[in-house]
């Protein structure tokens, strides 16, 4: 897995009237138990607009994925990594 996220690359450009002080980027992790992190996936809108059984399929790929990482097999509390980009402007 790679470390670069391009998600967020956009909000740091040229914003009118505004310059760049400042950008942070927050690395840390979310507990999640195994069912809420598979819940979560159920709210993609890809899930929400599939069939029953395309659903069940795709959740059970993700389980799955779980089942096959060491880093997750056979635990029920997952460390969901997040980052969070923080920009400060100030009028220019």
């Amino acid at each position: 897995m790679s470390e670069a996220d391009a998600t967020t690359d956009g909000a740091a450009e040229e914003l009118p009237h505004f310059e760049l002080v400042r950008r942070e980027e927050i690395h840390w992790a979310e507990r999640i138990s195994r069912d809420h992190y598979l819940r979560r996936w159920a709210t993609v809108s890809s899930l929400l607009v599939a069939e029953e059984s395309t659903r069940a399929r795709m959740l059970g790929e993700i389980g799955a994925v779980l089942d096959s990482s060491a880093d997750t097999r056979g635990r029920e509390m997952l460390d969901l990594p997040q980052v969070t980009d923080v920009y400060v402007y100030r009028r220019a």
